[in-house]
């Protein structure tokens, strides 16, 4: 796999209210780049593998849509958006030309390749044990703690059995908390937007 570390660049948001229409299907993004202003505060944004995963759901279309809508906006935001060296052994086994394809999504972002540190899989193992993830989906938990180790805003994911579920970041954070880590948001793309 071609290596997908960048150097992070370009903080810009949509500017829109809540509950606002968007059209997913403006294939170049036009819309969204015409209302995007930069914001004060720039985040550290972490991808997680099933973002990319939905760049090519065929049986999800709307997430797909979301899902294409958000890796143009990465293009034009100033929020600094990494990846872990956990995304690309996830993606490595994926058929092709699906892997290829998401490679090459991923490559079109100024991103940052994290390494997976073994004090991040020591967290992994806390959330592990606290059962908020179930064992046999440790990489999910891997995911989180690798961007709370390194100290990131968001977790970005469409996880949402395992991740993007408000019960169980209160629980991560409460791990977080006890062992001396920030606290972490895990949100779907849809919601980065609109944040």
């Amino acid at each position: 796999m071609a290596s997908l570390g960048k150097t992070a660049a370009p903080a810009c948001h949509a500017e829109h209210g809540h509950g606002t229409e968007r059209n997913w299907s403006d294939p170049d993004g036009l819309k969204l780049v015409k209302k995007a202003r930069e914001r004060e505060n720039e985040m550290k944004l972490y991808i997680e593998t099933s973002v990319p995963n939905f760049l090519f759901a065929a049986d999800a279309p709307e997430k797909r849509q979301v899902t294409v809508a958000f890796f143009e906006w990465l293009k034009i935001c100033r929020d600094e958006v990494f990846i872990s060296k956990l995304v690309e052994e996830e993606l490595r086994p994926a058929p092709e030309p699906k892997r290829g394809r998401m490679t090459a999504a991923l490559n079109e972002i100024p991103l940052k390749v994290l390494e997976v540190p073994a004090a991040a899989s020591e967290l992994a193992d806390f959330y592990l044990s606290a059962g908020i993830v179930p064992v046999r989906f440790k990489n999910d938990a891997l995911h989180v703690a690798t961007a709370v180790w390194h100290r990131l805003d968001i977790v970005v994911s469409w996880n949402m059995k395992h991740l993007v579920n408000v019960r169980k970041v209160a629980r991560i954070n409460e791990v977080n908390g006890r062992h001396g880590f920030p606290l972490i948001r895990i949100h779907t793309p849809e919601e980065v937007m609109d944040l």
